[in-house]
């Protein structure tokens, strides 16, 4: 037991080590968040950044968060971003490993993102707890309900479709997850043109004098294409930082790869939070200067 507890100072002790160093790198206060965006992550984000703010007297003017994510609670998502902008005036996202559904939703609210080639995010796919409090993705869900209540109207509905769609669909679910699904395009279509895209002032090649318009133009694309999940078929598809930049979707992305001494430090950094969170069996984690917060 007491090797145990050893091992765990340890690592606390090299993960603040390393997050300290990503923050100089980047000029920075660094918190990461490793697990599930629950009901109850933003209270702790709340709490952590108040008491950063009585230790430290002022806070600096840049957040970097580093995430690693399946997804959650798309309002959580919305509360989490008004908590960073309140606090800083510009806030950046590293992506080590993945952030998908709302966890992309959250990376999209950021001013600069920080990837690599084996980072992911995921289509706008969010997902909610049903009645009998299992986990809906929310474009799967819908398409099983579009694709049965098709064939219901057709006549072609077999019993055990039939009885699936008694049972297992839900029509308050149906509405949550529209719901879900339409305030992420929403936020994110502002939060482009509110933060990523708020120093984007022309274009690339020919130089001209980039509008409200044009923003607005462009963050409606990339809704509509990260939205499309007959392009992405799951929601647990992972759209890498190639796929992001270039083609149709065409975001700027910043390569922490291309970094030498940052991109061992974040990936240093990811693996030992990766390890440390799972061996701890939480839901989910936030490191910060404060250290270690723990929803389980």
């Amino acid at each position: 037991m007491q090797n145990t507890i050893k091992i765990h100072q340890f690592i606390e002790f090299s993960l603040s080590q390393v997050r300290e160093k990503i923050g100089e790198i980047l000029g920075g206060e660094v918190i990461s968040i490793c697990g599930s965006i629950d009901q109850g992550l933003d209270n702790m984000i709340y709490r952590d950044i108040e008491a950063l703010k009585k230790q430290k007297g002022e806070l600096s003017e840049r957040l970097v968060v580093m995430i690693a994510t399946s997804g959650g609670f798309v309002d959580v998502v919305e509360r989490i971003c008004n908590i960073f902008r309140h606090n800083f005036e510009v806030v950046d996202f590293i992506v080590p490993n993945c952030a998908y559904s709302a966890g992309t939703v959250l990376v999209l609210s950021g001013d600069n993102i920080y990837m690599d080639y084996h980072s992911v995010l995921g289509p706008i796919d969010p997902h909610i707890r049903d009645n009998k409090g299992r986990w809906i993705p929310g474009a799967r869900y819908l398409h099983q309900y579009d694709k049965l209540t098709g064939k219901s109207g057709e006549g072609n509905l077999t019993d055990a479709e039939l009885s699936s769609l008694a049972e297992d669909v839900d029509p308050a679910d149906i509405f949550a997850v529209k719901q879900a699904t339409e305030r992420s395009k929403e936020l994110i279509k502002k939060w482009l043109v509110d933060y990523k895209f708020k120093n984007w002032t022309t274009t690339a090649t020919k130089k001209q004098n980039v509008t409200l318009e044009m923003k607005k133009r462009r963050a409606e694309s990339i809704v509509e294409i990260l939205g499309n999940t007959s392009r992405w078929h799951s929601r647990g598809y992972g759209i890498t930082m190639r796929e992001l930049r270039d083609g149709d979707i065409h975001l700027a992305i910043n390569d922490y790869g291309e970094r030498k001494e940052l991109g061992e430090s974040i990936r240093r950094y990811g693996s030992l939070l990766d390890s440390h969170h799972y061996k701890r069996n939480a839901q989910c984690a936030l490191h910060s200067a404060n250290g270690f917060t723990r929803l389980t």
